[in-house]
């Protein structure tokens, strides 16, 4: 999985985006290769840490929209935090780049578009993760727009709000610049709906987590009352 040769002058380097924003994170960068000293590359004043990666399919074919597949080792747990933490990274927005290694900050500090190729896709879904390996599948934005976002099962006892972040660095709650949670309260209650401190705060994302922070007014984000077929 990670280049057993390291690119050289001329040669296209493969980096990887995966911008968590919709659920209130950042963007975790991760690159295949890494330079000729055994340190990560640094393109565009971001750093891209060399990790085991294996990503296949991006080519469209039979006219059809491409579904990549986007493996990462996952020996060093690397991703766990933020699939745990970000509903299984579902939605987040995936970027593929592809630059040539002499575009790159330690040879070219002033980057031009003129040789960078970006591929935009979204993740659907793991389909796969085990102590080895996650396996994430990819779908274009469009599909994304045209697909039903939540399937019926989740929606109905799974609140969709962007629950609120604690970030140590400045001790303070992140909130979601896209559907956040409304809560603002004092109180902190872990994914069992029980009572614990503002670094474990975190919402069962069902009704119980909601009454055990509003009391009165719950606004749950998801449908307890509905009746599936």
């Amino acid at each position: 999985m990670l280049d057993a040769q390291l690119p050289s002058f001329g040669s296209v380097v493969t980096l990887y985006q995966i911008d968590t924003a919709i659920y209130g994170g950042g963007i975790i960068y991760l690159s295949p290769s890494c330079l000729e000293n055994r340190t990560n590359i640094v393109f565009n004043g971001n750093t891209y840490t060399a990790f085991p990666i294996d990503a296949q399919g991006f080519e469209i074919e039979s006219g059809k929209a491409p579904r990549p597949t986007f493996v990462v080792s996952n020996l060093q747990a690397l991703l766990v935090g933020g699939i745990n933490e970000y509903r299984g990274l579902q939605n987040c927005k995936f970027t593929r780049i592809r630059v040539r290694r002499n575009e790159l900050d330690d040879i070219t500090p002033t980057i031009t578009d003129e040789f960078v190729n970006y591929d935009t896709f979204y993740i659907n879904q793991i389909t796969s993760q085990t102590s080895v390996a996650i396996e994430f599948e990819l779908i274009s934005a469009m599909e994304l727009a045209n697909r039903q976002q939540f399937p019926k099962n989740q929606m109905v006892n799974y609140c969709n709000h962007i629950y609120r972040r604690w970030d140590a660095d400045i001790s303070s709650f992140v909130i979601a610049d896209v559907n956040p949670c409304p809560y603002a309260g004092t109180q902190y209650f872990d994914e069992f709906n029980e009572v614990t401190t503002q670094a474990l705060d975190r919402c069962s994302k069902t009704v119980g987590g909601c009454e055990a922070r509003f009391k009165t007014a719950v606004p749950f984000n998801g449908f307890p009352n509905f009746s599936e077929a």
